[in-house]
């Protein structure tokens, strides 16, 4: 689908740039892509959705040669970019509730594949768009609770206390956390219930 002619009349609703480490650096080189996502509509309210993209070369330094990266969630009003560890192998996954102030009737999921290209100059790399819609989130798979049995210990000190004058054990507490045991179960505590005679 052509996008129209002039861009006057678009209306940008939403907007994010982001890069993304390459696979298959060579030499003393790293390749990245810079990459900004657009969204925007027409008077007719006929959205459109664009990557624009750049490859770079930079040269290996100390930080270039760190162990590879994570993946990274981009938290944005009504967004939710999730950019994968390697550019080649998983895609960039865009989750929208809402596009400024176009709240949306389902949730789009915006997955932007980037691959090497297969002719060209070594710093190519083409992208592709998918679209999907999403189920409310009320409506999608969630695990049941689970009872987390935390001791519930008073750790914060007031305005006269000193820091010496805590034990060893609120020592350990404040510089470990909690110490998270298996759930008791009803034996257990009734094995723990003092039936001394009165």
């Amino acid at each position: 689908m052509s996008l129209p002619a002039a861009a006057s009349t678009h209306r940008t609703l939403f907007q994010e740039a982001f890069s993304l480490r390459l696979p298959r650096n060579d030499g003393d080189f790293c390749r990245y892509v810079l990459a900004e996502l657009c969204i925007f509509d027409t008077p007719h309210h006929v959205w459109f959705a664009r990557v624009s993209w750049d490859v770079i070369v930079v040269a290996k330094r100390t930080s270039c040669a760190r162990a590879a990266p994570a993946p990274i969630t981009l938290q944005r009003d009504g967004a939710r970019i999730q950019l994968p560890a390697d550019a080649f192998t998983d895609p960039v996954f865009c989750t929208f509730d809402r596009l400024r102030d176009v709240i949306l009737p389902k949730r789009i999921l915006l997955i932007i594949h980037f691959n090497e290209a297969a002719d060209g100059p070594a710093l190519q790399v083409e992208a592709t768009l998918e679209v999907k819609t999403l189920p409310p989130p009320q409506f999608t798979g969630t695990s049941p609770y689970v009872s987390l049995p935390i001791c519930t210990c008073a750790t914060g000190m007031s305005a006269g206390e000193d820091s010496d004058d805590l034990d060893e054990d609120e020592i350990l507490l404040l510089q470990n956390g909690f110490v998270v045991d298996a759930l008791d179960t009803d034996e257990d505590e009734e094995e723990d219930v003092d039936v001394s005679d009165n």
